[in-house]
Protein backbone atom coordinates (compact mmCIF):
# COMPACT_ATOMS: atom_id res chain seq x y z
CA UNK A 1 0.00 0.00 0.00
CA UNK A 2 3.06 2.46 0.54
CA UNK A 3 4.24 1.51 -2.88
CA UNK A 4 1.23 2.42 -4.20
CA UNK A 5 0.82 5.54 -2.25
CA UNK A 6 4.25 6.55 -3.53
CA UNK A 7 3.91 6.12 -6.95
CA UNK A 8 0.86 7.85 -7.13
CA UNK A 9 2.25 10.90 -5.55
CA UNK A 10 5.30 10.42 -7.89
CA UNK A 11 2.95 10.69 -10.48
CA UNK A 12 1.01 13.32 -9.40
CA UNK A 13 3.87 15.45 -9.22
CA UNK A 14 4.76 14.65 -12.82
CA UNK A 15 1.45 15.69 -14.10
CA UNK A 16 1.69 18.87 -12.19
CA UNK A 17 5.19 19.38 -13.22
CA UNK A 18 4.21 19.01 -16.75
CA UNK A 19 0.53 21.30 -16.47
CA UNK A 20 2.81 23.74 -14.46
CA UNK A 21 5.12 24.19 -17.38
CA UNK A 22 2.99 25.06 -20.04
CA UNK A 23 0.06 26.69 -19.17
CA UNK A 24 -1.99 26.23 -22.73
CA UNK A 25 -0.89 22.70 -23.26
CA UNK A 26 -3.17 20.90 -25.52
CA UNK A 27 -4.63 17.56 -24.52
CA UNK A 28 -6.31 15.32 -27.03
CA UNK A 29 -6.69 18.09 -29.14
CA UNK A 30 -8.76 19.72 -26.54
CA UNK A 31 -7.21 23.40 -25.60
CA UNK A 32 -8.29 22.10 -21.36
CA UNK A 33 -6.97 25.52 -19.92
CA UNK A 34 -9.73 27.36 -22.36
CA UNK A 35 -12.23 25.17 -21.45
CA UNK A 36 -12.17 24.33 -17.46
CA UNK A 37 -10.60 26.89 -15.04
CA UNK A 38 -10.04 25.97 -11.11
CA UNK A 39 -9.30 28.91 -8.98
CA UNK A 40 -8.42 28.61 -4.86
CA UNK A 41 -11.33 31.35 -3.26
CA UNK A 42 -9.19 30.71 0.64
CA UNK A 43 -7.57 28.34 2.43
CA UNK A 44 -6.99 27.73 5.86
CA UNK A 45 -4.86 28.29 7.76
CA UNK A 46 -4.07 31.34 5.50
CA UNK A 47 -0.70 31.12 3.85
CA UNK A 48 0.60 34.43 5.47
CA UNK A 49 1.03 31.92 8.31
CA UNK A 50 4.45 29.78 8.55
CA UNK A 51 3.39 26.14 9.23
CA UNK A 52 5.65 24.01 11.72
CA UNK A 53 7.58 20.79 11.43
CA UNK A 54 5.96 17.88 13.42
CA UNK A 55 2.79 19.83 13.70
CA UNK A 56 -0.86 18.50 12.62
CA UNK A 57 -2.56 21.21 10.54
CA UNK A 58 -6.17 20.87 9.20
CA UNK A 59 -5.93 22.22 5.53
CA UNK A 60 -9.45 23.50 4.23
CA UNK A 61 -9.20 24.80 0.41
CA UNK A 62 -12.33 26.66 -1.14
CA UNK A 63 -12.35 26.31 -4.77
CA UNK A 64 -14.27 27.66 -7.52
CA UNK A 65 -14.23 25.84 -11.08
CA UNK A 66 -16.02 26.24 -14.50
CA UNK A 67 -15.97 23.13 -16.38
CA UNK A 68 -17.12 22.42 -19.88
CA UNK A 69 -17.09 18.15 -19.95
CA UNK A 70 -19.87 16.08 -18.60
CA UNK A 71 -18.16 14.81 -15.77
CA UNK A 72 -14.54 14.91 -13.99
CA UNK A 73 -12.68 16.16 -10.86
CA UNK A 74 -11.12 18.50 -8.68
CA UNK A 75 -7.80 17.16 -6.42
CA UNK A 76 -6.50 18.40 -3.26
CA UNK A 77 -2.71 17.46 -3.38
CA UNK A 78 -0.22 18.23 -0.92
CA UNK A 79 3.56 17.76 -1.08
CA UNK A 80 6.65 18.92 0.22
CA UNK A 81 8.29 21.68 -2.14
CA UNK A 82 11.25 18.99 -2.76
CA UNK A 83 11.15 16.96 -5.53
CA UNK A 84 11.63 13.18 -4.94
CA UNK A 85 8.76 12.56 -2.26
CA UNK A 86 5.61 11.44 -2.45
CA UNK A 87 2.63 13.51 -1.16
CA UNK A 88 2.17 14.47 1.98
CA UNK A 89 -1.75 14.28 1.07
CA UNK A 90 -4.00 13.75 -1.67
CA UNK A 91 -7.75 13.62 -2.07
CA UNK A 92 -10.18 14.43 -5.50
CA UNK A 93 -14.37 15.37 -4.92
CA UNK A 94 -16.06 14.45 -8.25
CA UNK A 95 -18.01 17.42 -9.70
CA UNK A 96 -21.12 17.01 -11.96
CA UNK A 97 -21.82 20.69 -12.16
CA UNK A 98 -20.77 23.49 -14.93
CA UNK A 99 -20.01 26.06 -12.51
CA UNK A 100 -19.87 25.14 -8.78
CA UNK A 101 -17.98 25.59 -5.59
CA UNK A 102 -16.19 23.25 -3.07
CA UNK A 103 -14.32 22.63 0.09
CA UNK A 104 -10.98 20.32 -0.20
CA UNK A 105 -10.02 18.68 3.28
CA UNK A 106 -6.88 17.40 4.69
CA UNK A 107 -5.09 16.64 7.95
CA UNK A 108 -1.40 16.56 7.97
CA UNK A 109 1.83 16.44 9.84
CA UNK A 110 4.52 18.51 8.33
CA UNK A 111 7.54 16.73 7.42
CA UNK A 112 11.04 17.97 7.57
CA UNK A 113 10.86 20.43 4.51
CA UNK A 114 11.25 23.71 3.34
CA UNK A 115 8.11 24.73 2.33
CA UNK A 116 4.33 22.94 1.74
CA UNK A 117 2.74 23.62 -1.21
CA UNK A 118 -1.32 23.03 -2.30
CA UNK A 119 -2.37 21.96 -5.50
CA UNK A 120 -5.76 21.74 -6.58
CA UNK A 121 -6.13 20.50 -10.30
CA UNK A 122 -9.49 20.23 -12.40
CA UNK A 123 -9.47 16.84 -14.60
CA UNK A 124 -12.10 15.91 -16.82
CA UNK A 125 -13.40 12.28 -16.57
CA UNK A 126 -10.78 9.74 -18.59
CA UNK A 127 -8.15 12.43 -19.11
CA UNK A 128 -4.82 11.66 -17.67
CA UNK A 129 -3.16 15.03 -17.91
CA UNK A 130 -4.50 18.17 -17.25
CA UNK A 131 -2.85 21.98 -17.36
CA UNK A 132 -5.74 23.32 -15.44
CA UNK A 133 -4.28 24.16 -11.94
CA UNK A 134 -4.42 26.56 -8.75
CA UNK A 135 -1.29 26.38 -6.62
CA UNK A 136 -0.07 28.23 -2.98
CA UNK A 137 2.31 27.67 -0.84
CA UNK A 138 3.45 27.73 2.85
CA UNK A 139 6.69 28.50 4.26
CA UNK A 140 7.56 26.01 6.98
CA UNK A 141 10.03 26.41 10.17
CA UNK A 142 11.63 23.96 12.13
CA UNK A 143 11.98 24.95 15.77
CA UNK A 144 12.71 21.10 16.86
CA UNK A 145 16.38 21.90 17.24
Amino acid sequence: MKKISQLLGLIIACIIVVACSDENSNFNGQETSKSHNVKILSISPPTSEFLYVGKDYDIEVKVEYSFKANEGQVGLVIQRGESGHSSVAYSTQPILNKKGTLTLKANITVPKTNAIQIFTPLTAQGDTFTSVVSTRSYRVIDNRE
